[in-house]
């Protein structure tokens, strides 16, 4: 056993008599909240233990308020969208498609084929979708559908939303989701591109393409979707 040592039973004892004092001379006091002993915080479990100090119950409370925030509460999480851009991106510019791959996208693998499609058009066409004038197009389970030829090269925007078949199921989109494009630009110079996709789900979405792949959701290329790492 560890013995007690004297001098913990002293101090207690100064607590206890510096407590009576207080309570003697204030005895209102008690049922008052902003009174320093503490005893009427009935939501500061501290201000009990230390009555002769006021500033206890201050200090407790800042560190609840700093606890609350780091649970997280209103923190952006990951899916949380990037911060819009004091300038816009260069647009990404296409005169051809040549694919469009699905597969970097995890929520469109169990959807019945023709569910859900995408429409890539000119960027200042208003609107884009499965039946409309189209650059290209391919809907889940599908094959691409190569449209006009764009002469000059165009900024491009992609429209997703309900298929050919629609199924009444959402796009959905998941962290680290990504879209493939095969494009011809330059009328003759081929590449693809890999287009990270935000966090998203509901009937259908419109997407504009800056120069790097990154995707946005205006025209002007200032409020980021989900920019390229």
């Amino acid at each position: 056993c560890t013995a007690l040592n004297p001098a913990f039973d002293e101090r207690d004892n100064l607590v206890e008599d510096a407590t009576s004092e207080v309570d003697t001379a204030d005895a209102p006091g008690d049922g008052d909240s902003g009174d320093g002993d503490g005893d009427g915080d009935s939501g500061d479990g501290d201000g009990d233990g230390d009555g002769d100090d006021g500033d206890g119950d201050s200090d407790t409370d800042t560190g609840d308020t700093e606890t609350g925030d780091g649970d997280g509460d209103g923190d952006p999480g990951p899916c949380a969208p990037p911060p819009f851009l004091d300038q816009s991106y260069p647009p990404y510019m296409v005169n051809f498609f040549t694919d469009i791959e699905f597969e970097a996208i995890a929520g469109l693998a169990n959807l019945p084929p023709g569910c859900v499609a995408v429409t890539a058009c000119r960027a200042e066409q208003a609107q884009c979708n499965v039946q409309s004038p189209f650059l290209a197009r391919r809907s889940n389970g599908g094959n691409v559908v190569v449209g006009n030829f764009a002469d000059p090269a165009t900024p491009i925007k992609l429209a997703f939303g309900p298929g050919p078949s629609p199924c009444g199921m959402p796009v959905e989109f998941a962290l680290g989701d990504a879209l493939k494009l095969g494009v011809v630009f330059n009328s003759n110079r081929r590449e693809s591109a890999v287009l990270p996709l935000p966090c998203f789900s509901g009937p259908s979405l419109v997407l504009y393409v800056g120069k790097d792949g990154s995707t946005f959701y205006d025209e002007e290329l200032l409020e980021p979707a989900a920019l390229q790492q």
